[in-house]
């Protein structure tokens, strides 16, 4: 079936008969010429004679042909591909609405600008068409009934979620099974494998890069590491605060931080075009309890990845349960002198009594043991690590790495010990400790070393990486697995040796495992996020608060001897706290995906017919055009060249005489 586009072309189609008309007019005309002499016609051939007059009717046939391609390539005709050529349409209109779309372009983000062409497009459309807008974080789908319609599309903090987009698009063309299915992306083309996904409707697909030509002008906090040092008797915490430039241009920023809402510290901050670059914060808290912690940049053209939230709880002391097999006169004076400090509350109990201790009341299991342990030991051991308690194993016996192999392995599935190493007097091996593990407990005014060393004769060798403490020959102090750390040699009197003049430098390490540093692992919108409080509460109405300020109330189970809530709406960055009135038991923070605007573009060249922008004359030629089939104004512009150099060849052959 042939449709004209431009139907006001079809009167000149008459035009085609002005070839023949002329003809015609001009056949009756003779005029008279003198001849001196007949001979000369007498030897003209009868059959040159019917040559020119076939080369004059091709003549004729050549112009008109010329005239109908001309007309006929302006009038835009078209092949329609079927017989519905005015049936309806289903129209899946999906507007990106990632993190990355947020960015601002000459005076408006990526996201307004998608949707101020998405709603030109549905303008388009006729009331019996069916027309929806998928949600690309979520993917769900809204029918727009009326064309100038507001979309129910919002800014997400989420990416897009290819496999939901691809599903909603499915079932709605299943639902809606009409003659033209036509899908229409405006995004900034950073979503992932979208062609592969989106082509197997067998649809006309268009899409839009409302983001072409844009430079980036950005510097994002892409993460934060928490690291943990010891200060003036108090935990410091450390922050490595992970930059990333994706401006071609170096780029210098303030980055804050603020804890509980309350500023803190700041730096200024260069880093060079497309770099990465790690800034390091200091916090030393004042008081135990939750602190939340917000990092901050200055504003930029992506504003959504100039914050970064983390929460820090601070146990007001740690509880340990001390066990040993036999007592141990270093370790108990190690022990005491940690106690002292405040920090800890330790109970010691002998190895055939400590089953009967609850695991909830405690922090930190410290095992000061052999390798003899009943099979009901280990069992409550993986109990405490199924409480979320913190489990370290300090050996005492020698020689025995089959037997410590075994009991790891029954505890958490590992065997680390690689063997057993003993040196005879004099020689030892060192153990090294950076010197800022010592800055506590040092009196001189001296200041301390870089790096301090003790002297072992004996240690088992373990797999795996310590990022504090390591022997001299590389091999790690301590191995760490999930809740689970196992040191690799007992501690002896040469602990005496060091410049702190106390046996119990050594235990300020544990400080280092027993904090809960939140945010664990990190939150991020739409997750379901995890709340604890105490079992001693009853009958109390939690509530969940987010960060814009909505209350959202949340019912707590009891599950592993703690009351835990589960929340689910989870939808924008920042701090959501758990609650009973006033009263904060418990906080997380979320914070927004950076691999999400990490994505280069992807090329547009599969992702179906690129449109710069929607207007009329491009709802009328791409979408009108291909809807109803192929246009064929290329082929007539092709057949009109042809028949004009045709025309020049025939007018050629009529005027060589030997014709």
């Amino acid at each position: 079936m042939l449709t004209f586009i431009n139907s006001f072309i079809w009167p000149l189609l008459a035009a085609a008969l002005i070839p023949l008309i002329l003809h015609l007019l001009n056949r009756g005309k003779t005029k008279k010429l003198p001849f001196s002499a007949v001979r000369f016609l007498q030897s003209i051939e009868a059959s040159r004679i019917k040559k020119v007059r076939l080369l004059q009717i091709l003549l004729i046939l050549v112009r008109t042909l010329l005239i109908l391609a001309l007309i006929l390539a302006f009038g835009r005709i078209i092949l329609a591909a079927g017989d519905d050529a005015s049936g309806q349409a289903t129209a899946v209109i999906i507007v990106d609405n990632s993190l990355s779309m947020g960015a601002y372009d000459r005076g408006a983000t990526h996201f307004e600008k998608a949707l101020h062409q998405a709603s030109r497009l549905s303008a388009f459309y006729e009331p019996e068409d069916r027309v929806f807008v998928v949600d690309a974080a979520n993917g769900t789908a809204t029918r727009i009934g009326s064309a100038g319609q507001r979309l129910p599309v919002g800014l997400s903090t989420k990416g897009a979620d290819i496999q939901k987009i691809a599903a909603a698009t499915d079932s709605l063309f299943k639902a809606f099974p009409n003659g033209y299915r036509e899908v229409f992306l405006f995004s900034d083309m950073r979503l992932p494998d979208a062609d592969t996904l989106l082509s197997r409707n067998s649809t006309a697909m268009y899409h839009i890069d409302v983001a072409a030509g844009y430079q980036p002008d950005d510097l994002g906090i892409d993460s934060v590491r928490t690291r943990q040092r010891i200060v003036n008797g108090r935990m410091a915490y450390a922050f490595d605060v992970v930059l990333k430039n994706r401006s071609t241009h170096e780029k210098t920023s303030q980055l804050r931080l603020s804890v509980d809402k309350r500023p803190v510290s700041r730096r200024f901050v260069t880093v060079p075009a497309e770099a990465r670059d790690t800034v390091r914060f200091a916090y030393v808290p004042t008081q135990s309890g939750t602190h939340a912690l917000h990092f901050e940049l200055d504003n930029d053209d992506l504003t959504a990845n100039n914050h970064y939230y983390l929460v820090l709880n601070i146990s007001e002391q740690t509880r340990v349960l001390y066990v040993f097999d036999r007592p141990d006169t270093v370790m108990q004076t190690a022990l005491n002198s940690l106690g002292l400090a405040g920090s800890f509350a330790i109970t010691g109990t002998p190895l055939n009594r400590w089953q009967t201790f609850d695991p909830t009341r405690y922090d930190l299991l410290l095992l000061h043991i052999s390798a003899h342990l009943k099979n009901s030991d280990t069992r409550r051991i993986r109990q405490w690590q199924e409480n979320d308690r913190r489990v370290v194993i300090i050996p005492t016996q020698g020689n025995a790495a089959a037997s410590y192999n075994q009991i790891l392995r029954e505890i958490s599935g590992v065997a680390p010990i690689q063997g057993f190493h003993f040196i005879r007097p004099p020689g030892f091996i060192s153990l090294n400790i950076p010197g800022e593990a010592f800055q506590a407990a040092i009196q001189s005014p001296g200041g301390i070393p870089r790096t301090v060393t003790v002297p072992f004769n004996r240690y088992y060798r373990l797999r795996g990486n310590h990022p504090a403490w390591f022997w001299d020959n590389g091999a790690p102090f301590a191995f760490q697995h999930n809740r689970l750390t196992f040191f690799s040699a007992d501690f002896n009197i040469n602990w005496g040796r060091l410049p702190a003049e106390t046996f119990f430098i050594p235990f300020l390490a544990l400080r280092v495992l027993t904090p809960r540093t939140g945010n664990q692992p990190g939150y991020r919108p739409g997750d379901k996020l995890v709340f604890e409080a105490g079992m001693t509460v009853n009958d109390a109405a939690f509530t969940v608060v987010a960060p814009d300020g909505q209350v959202h109330p949340v019912t707590m189970r009891s599950q592993r001897n703690r009351l835990r809530a589960f929340f689910t709406q989870s939808r924008q960055p920042g701090f959501y706290t758990l609650q009973t009135g006033p009263k904060i038991w418990d906080m997380q923070a979320v914070n927004p995906e950076p691999g999400e605007w990490n994505r280069p573009p992807n090329p547009s060249e599969t992702w179906g017919v690129s449109l710069k922008e929607i207007t009329s004359e491009t709802w009328r030629n791409a979408i009108v055009g291909r809807r109803y089939g192929m246009e064929l104004t290329t082929w007539f512009i092709l057949g009109a060249l042809l028949m004009a150099a045709l025309e020049m060849w025939i007018i050629k052959r009529l005027e060589n005489p030997r014709v």
